[in-house]
């Protein structure tokens, strides 16, 4: 495996949770870190706020304690190397709404998606919309991830076929 270019997603796609945090932390220290690096990083910090998945890959304590300050943090971070991240301030939001029940503004989601920038928010308001606009939107944003495999797209593909299920 190539050093450091490839490891945070090779963690991240083997459900080693621990070792894609640090080392997607590592390339963001380094600077050499993407837009998808950053996302990835969010997502499995959000992931890990999971108790049950959590105790299943026994997520040492600090990592869950860090993870929602780094959630928070990170959209900071991704403009001020990379610019604005609508993508990154969706997870910031929907973490902080799932975990602590903060609350949301779906108009600023819908926005995301009406612009383009992001599909993502359509785990969070398209599947109660099931018809029209967000239905095609919502199979677009499932065509997208099909081949891929992080943590990010494991869990927005359970959020859309846990939403098919009960949509049927």
């Amino acid at each position: 495996m190539k050093e450091d270019a490839d490891c945070a997603l090779h963690f991240d796609m083997n459900d080693e949770a621990i070792n894609a945090i640090d080392a997607y932390e590592k390339k963001i220290a380094d600077k050499t870190a993407q837009l998808a690096d950053y996302i990835n990083l969010m997502a499995v910090y959000f992931v890990i706020q999971d108790y049950g998945y959590n105790v299943d890959l026994d997520i040492p304590d600090h990592y869950f304690d860090v993870g929602l300050t780094r959630i928070r943090e990170i959209p900071a971070q991704i403009k001020e190397r990379l610019g604005e991240s609508d993508e990154a301030n969706f997870w910031r939001d929907y973490a902080l709404f799932i975990v602590l029940n903060s609350p949301v503004d779906e108009a600023v989601w819908i926005r995301y998606i009406q612009s383009g920038s992001t599909l993502v928010p359509l785990i969070a308001i398209g599947l109660h919309r099931s018809e029209g606009e967000f239905a095609a939107k919502t199979a677009e944003l499932a065509r997208s991830i099909a081949n891929e495999d992080t943590c990010r797209t494991r869990y927005i593909k359970s959020i859309l076929s846990s939403g098919r299920a009960m949509l049927d």
